[in-house]
């Protein structure tokens, strides 16, 4: 009796030890995975850029021509600063890639006129493309004009086309990537101004684009459009969203999303919607084969001259 206590205590203790055993395993998997799965969180926009910590006032270590460029130091016809910018050389210091970061951001001159100052900030951001090590506080600067809706819209466009080319010009640098995917989104679900060109961008990212290009390579899934254009094809037509459904009903015909289709139908009869926005959406069924559904809304809307070109190209 007394051997068969000793056993069974002996047993008791082995269980024991093994539940607490599997517990502090089971804790230590546990927080691992947590610490883990805590790592990959959602990348977030581009920060507001950082400029070095430079006086922005001292030019005694800026070139001449640089400030010339900028008109600093003397008044010059925006042809001729453009073509300063252009020839400035590839070993700008510190202080003079500082200044022009800071001349990027700022806003337009009462005196120069919108499509002026538009052509002069697009030539320098082709200029500030040369220096790499400069990306990431450049991807800043572009993302803040981008979504500032003080600058002019043409700006904001150009801005938002230059964090396109910085995304091409970055392969090596995922986390920049990521944070200028996030800025696109964000961008692309604000103001209509700058929604439609975010969402172009963000659909050719990684596309030589072409009428037969292959977006099952881009760099942003289609699964992830599907939900967004869905959410802008079932709005009501109002004339600020036009841009935004073009580029919806774009994007639905170049990645061939079969779950829009009925959207497409919807946005071709609705007379309300804008007659760009209906044609568009034809060439997009087009995209999708769909053969049946165009012929019908052909013979229904035979009498609308302005959809019949688009029905002509369709059936071809």
């Amino acid at each position: 009796m007394k051997k068969h206590r000793t056993l069974l205590q002996q047993h008791t203790y082995l269980l024991f030890g093994l539940a607490v055993g599997t517990v502090i395993c089971w804790k230590f998997f546990a927080s691992d995975h947590t610490s883990a799965a805590g790592t990959h969180t959602k990348p977030a926009p581009l920060p507001k850029p950082h400029f070095a910590d430079l006086n922005k006032e001292d030019q005694t270590n800026v070139r001449a021509d640089l400030l010339a460029s900028l008109g600093i130091s003397k008044e010059q016809n925006i042809e001729a600063r453009a073509a300063a910018i252009k020839a400035l050389p590839d070993d700008l210091s510190a202080a003079e890639l500082d200044m022009l970061l800071r001349f990027l951001i700022e806003y337009r001159a009462s005196t120069v006129a919108e499509g002026a100052h538009a052509f002069f900030f697009h030539e320098l951001c082709n200029k500030l493309h040369h220096f790499s090590k400069i990306r990431p506080t450049y991807a800043a600067a572009l993302y803040q004009v981008a979504g500032d809706d003080k600058h002019d819209p043409i700006t904001r466009d150009y801005a938002i086309q230059h964090l396109r080319r910085v995304w091409e010009k970055s392969p090596g640098d995922l986390p920049l990537r990521q944070s200028l995917q996030a800025s696109f989104w964000q961008l692309a679900a604000g103001e209509p101004a700058t929604a439609a060109s975010a969402m172009l961008s963000l659909h050719n990212l990684g596309i030589e684009t072409s009428p037969n290009a292959d977006y099952s390579q881009a760099a942003v899934p289609t699964a992830d459009f599907q939900p967004f254009l869905d959410t802008i094809l079932r709005q009501a037509p109002t004339a600020t969203s036009i841009p935004q459904r073009l580029t919806a009903v774009r994007i639905a015909g170049d990645r061939r999303i079969a779950s829009a289709v009925d959207l497409l139908v919807t946005i071709v009869e609705n007379n309300a919607e804008h007659t760009l926005v209906r044609t568009s959406a034809i060439n997009a069924l087009r995209k999708l084969g769909m053969k049946e559904q165009l012929a019908t809304l052909a013979a229904h809307h035979s009498t609308e001259p302005r959809l019949s070109t688009a029905f002509a190209y369709a059936s071809r």
